[in-house]
């Protein structure tokens, strides 16, 4: 943790060197998702009979977005590996006493993301005051969200041991990430039960996006729905194998 505070510190002072650019970037992410907010309000605005509810949907798209808002934000050291890997950083990684999945997570943070956070926990709070409340659902809330930044980070470091085989990280993983935050917006049983069914088995964003949002808006009350947020911090173990499995087999790009 102290490590880590560190790397924040430095990372904020760096990104803090042109003010003038970092704010604007924060403002940018805050209207990217004002405008996600709009569209979401302009469709019910056209349609209104529909299976879940303005409310309902918001509070599933400030869950969703603010996960992977804050899994953006703490691993986009991640997110562009394939970089330090061409340029060789990672070797010198590789030679400090320090894990170096953790090392390339510290290693550059994405602050401009606070726009986006903000947008977020104002969207999430003013959808909480439409239901109804228990410490049981505040619990399941927390581990939501905490389910979805372990979720999204598990794929960025999909993303990133990919690179160890390929050199680059490959799209469709990309696609998965951008695209199941977009999917995430809204409840994914609209989208079918084989979206449903991939965004649960292979890519588990329904665990703490879909099942959990039942027993909060009281449509389902199964115990197996309060798990599932759970069963979803569990993703980043293979993931973090399939990076050890890729270190391992990591030659050096040489100097």
């Amino acid at each position: 943790m102290h490590l880590y505070l560190k790397f924040l510190s430095l990372n904020l002072k760096i990104q803090m060197q042109y003010k003038c650019s970092f704010s604007l970037l924060v403002i940018s992410q805050f209207i990217n998702v004002i405008f996600m907010f709009l569209s979401i309000k302009f469709i019910f605005l056209r349609f209104s009979n529909t299976i879940f509810s303005y409310k309902e949907v918001l509070l599933c798209f400030a869950i969703v977005n603010f996960s992977y808002s804050l899994a953006k934000c703490v691993s986009e050291g991640l997110n562009t590996f394939s970089i330090s890997l061409s340029n060789f950083e990672f070797d010198r990684l590789l030679v400090r006493p320090k894990n170096s999945l953790l090392q390339v997570i510290i290693s550059k943070l994405d602050l401009h993301q606070i726009g986006s956070l903000a947008v977020s926990i104002i969207i999430l709070l003013n959808s909480c005051y439409n239901f109804n409340w228990n410490s049981l659902k505040i619990f399941i809330l927390i581990s939501m969200l905490i389910s979805g930044l372990f979720v999204f980070m598990g794929l960025s470091i999909v993303s990133a041991a990919i690179c160890f085989f390929s050199i680059k990280d490959i799209e469709l993983v990309n696609l998965l990430i951008y695209g199941g935050k977009e999917f995430g917006r809204f409840p994914l049983v609209i989208y079918g039960h084989f979206v449903l069914n991939f965004f649960t088995y292979i890519v588990p964003i329904a665990l703490f996006q879909y099942y959990p949002l039942l027993f909060l808006i009281d449509k389902e009350t199964s115990i197996i729905n309060i798990f599932c947020p759970l069963i979803g911090m569990l993703f980043p173990i293979p993931c973090i194998i399939f990076w050890n499995i890729g270190v391992k087999k990591y030659k050096s790009v040489g100097s």
